[in-house]
């Protein structure tokens, strides 16, 4: 898998619900990023909560003071009813289950002792970082939600798993 050149960044590319992969993605590790998707499907899925179901089975292993960053999306758990009118009505017919299932990832993690924060980003872009985002910790409506660099994404989860500001916190990621 290509990916960022990154000194002392370990990309792991394999099967997320595999404990055997996750062992290797958590072996050593000072902080751990989570990015799993779906691609564009949006067909009903239990990927992410599995997930979470195998990671915290695998906590005992692990050193709970380890930062865990997992990406969703904005959207996910009670951020969805900040999403403009546009973005709800993708997520209630389109993205749904999907979405609810994020959600449930979300709560797992959430209710465990791990050291997590949960990134949740407005659409995606694939464009190269700006450094210029915003970093929000309350939802409400009307917010401005727009959409920010993948870049930009890692950008803060590098920083986030550096400093631990906001550890056990959902936060969105929003373009300036």
């Amino acid at each position: 898998m290509a990916g960022p050149d990154w000194e002392g960044v370990n990309p792991v590319q394999g099967d997320a619900l595999d404990p055997e992969v996750l062992e290797r993605a958590l072996e050593g590790a000072e902080a751990v990023v989570v990015a799993l998707g779906t691609r564009k499907n949006t067909e009903k899925t239990t990927l992410f909560s599995d997930f979470a179901r195998v990671l915290l089975n695998m906590k005992r292993d692990c050193d709970a003071r380890v930062p865990v960053l997992l990406i969703t999306g904005f959207g996910a758990g009670e951020s969805a009813q900040a999403a403009p009118f546009i973005v709800r009505l993708l997520l209630r017919f389109l993205l749904k289950d999907v979405y609810a299932d994020k959600t449930r990832m979300e709560e797992l993690v959430a209710d465990s002792d791990l050291a997590w924060t949960l990134v949740r980003p407005g659409q995606l872009l694939d464009t190269p970082a700006s450094g210029q985002y915003r970093v929000e910790t309350e939802f409400h409506r009307g917010m401005p939600t727009r959409a920010i660099s993948r870049a930009d994404v890692a950008e803060y989860c590098v920083a986030q798993c550096e400093s631990q500001k906001h550890l056990r916190t959902r936060v969105g990621l929003f373009g300036s």
